[in-house]
């Protein structure tokens, strides 16, 4: 079964392609990102992802769309109201181009859950995108991956090489992947599926 994860938000979306076979395990198919930060307005931002989901699921057959839910609270230092709007109508936006892009099932996934399913444990006095990103890079599936960087132009540490920010949407579509992998054939997924 191939699976599709999704990371949306305004500013990136991370995509991982992972094919799930019982008796061979997972296997990493494709992985990458999107920045759409420049792109103006929503609909412009879903046809650019429309252009690029199709190059980048060319000649698969896509069973099962994975998507991590919007926001729905607020945290501290978080979203105001109208982000949280604009985040949730784009992320509806974006789940129903690929449903009908691919003609496959979607599923959403709470994060926190899909983390504990897949085994990551965060500690709380610690930067929770960090620890997720620490702990993606560490996966045997991720060890050939050529992580995003960029050379630092300006500031106290002008010059250094540093991972781009879209690692972080990068590595929460590969665990929204990878719970999909782990929770097939369960409720998890019969109950939140459209």
């Amino acid at each position: 079964m191939l699976i599709l994860g999704l990371d949306i938000s305004t500013s990136n979306v991370g995509c991982t392609l992972m094919l799930h076979d019982d008796t061979q395990g997972n296997k990493l198919v494709k992985i990458g990102g999107y920045p759409i930060g420049n792109i103006k307005g929503l609909w412009g931002k879903t046809r650019y992802l429309r252009d690029q989901m199709t190059k980048l699921c060319d000649g698969h057959k896509i069973d099962l769309i994975s998507i991590e839910e919007p926001l729905m609270m607020f945290h501290k230092s978080g979203s105001s109201a109208s982000v949280i709007q604009i985040l949730n109508r784009f992320n509806g936006m974006v789940s129903f181009m690929v449903r009908d892009l691919f003609d496959a099932p979607v599923v959403f996934v709470n994060s926190s859950a899909a983390r504990k399913k897949v085994g990551i444990k965060l500690n709380k006095q610690l930067d929770t995108k960090e620890q997720i990103f620490a702990w993606v890079k560490s996966q045997d599936l991720m060890k050939n991956y050529a992580w995003p960087t960029k050379i630092l132009k300006s500031g106290p540490r002008k010059g250094q090489e540093v991972f781009e920010a879209i690692c972080y949407d990068i590595s929460d579509s590969y665990v929204t992947a990878l719970w999909a992998c782990q929770s097939l054939n369960t409720l998890e997924i019969d109950e939140t599926i459209c």
